[in-house]
């Protein structure tokens, strides 16, 4: 373990913080930074207290609130230590010069809209999405207000990209009947189905797909 000050204000001196950043990553060594405002005058005690706050910080016994913390910086007296926050009014503006589609978070349930699980980029799990889906309902289908979604290791191959011939994800499904096409289901009856892409607000499918839920369920 060691123990690294160094004065911010030298663009220089930030090199250490890349440099400690990949030894930290490559050998699990327990090396901090802390990054002093100024050198440290005769008779003036930021420094020093800054130091021995870090130490103690770090290498005391007792959990605390930087425990797990290995970059400081002290300013004015105070200690600060980096956090990531998202600027989600900057990644508007680089998205719309960039002039893709730009994703908001929206209700999951709105009336008139249901959506639809989608894949931006098979391949990568945080690039799965809801968008709209503008199916219409057949004569010979049924429409699922859907309540919970079975969950399926082939999910996840086919979010990857490795299962191509199933362009869908999710197969089965329960919830209340919303609307039907010409078959012997009712309207706000319980059901399970099998469906193709069950990550949805709203699921449709054949008669034969489904079967009522019985009452002592």
């Amino acid at each position: 373990a060691s123990h690294w000050p160094m004065q911010y204000a030298t663009p220089d001196a930030s090199l250490i913080i890349g440099l400690t950043r990949s030894i930290r990553s490559e050998t699990a060594s327990n090396i901090v930074t802390l990054g002093l405002e100024c050198d440290p005058e005769p008779g003036h005690l930021h420094a020093t207290r800054a130091i021995i706050k870090v130490l103690q910080s770090v290498w005391s016994l007792a959990d605390g609130p930087y425990k797990n913390d290995r970059e400081f910086l002290e300013r004015n007296g105070r200690l600060y230590v980096p956090r990531v926050v998202s600027d989600d009014r900057l990644n508007r503006v680089v998205q719309d010069e960039l002039g893709g589609s730009c994703l908001t978070e929206q209700p999951y349930q709105q009336a008139g809209r249901p959506f639809k699980i989608a894949i931006d980029c098979p391949g990568a799990l945080d690039s799965l999405y809801f968008t709209d889906d503008i199916a219409e309902l057949a004569d010979d289908e049924v429409e699922i207000d859907v309540k919970a979604t079975g969950v399926n290791f082939k999910d996840i191959v086919v979010s990857m990209g490795q299962l191509r011939q199933q362009p869908y994800m999710g197969l089965e499904v329960t919830g209340i009947i919303s609307a039907i096409g010409t078959s012997g289901l009712g309207v706000g009856q319980r059901v399970m189905a099998m469906v193709e892409g069950g990550y949805c607000t709203t699921a449709r499918c054949r008669p034969s797909s489904v079967s009522p839920i019985p009452g002592s369920l």
